[in-house]
């Protein structure tokens, strides 16, 4: 299983529920949850501090799919 962490800096300004109606853009996470070669086993989305800076997270874990050989 494998854990990817993508962020953005946190709008500022903005409320968690605001966040929450609006999702900043995270291609790379749109990516990854639409690749039908992926299991996806968890997400998790979460505000995080880091580096004394606010930061929107989104915690993806997965699999790859078994392939199977015609």
């Amino acid at each position: 299983m494998k854990t990817v962490r993508y962020m953005v800096p946190w709008p500022e300004g903005k409320t968690e529920e605001q966040i929450a109606e609006n999702l900043p853009s995270m291609p790379k996470v749109e990516k990854l949850l639409n690749d039908s070669s992926k299991e996806i086993v968890a997400v998790e989305e979460a505000r995080m501090l880091f580096y004394t800076k606010e930061w929107y997270a989104v915690t993806i874990q997965y699999k790859e799919k078994a392939v199977q050989e015609v």
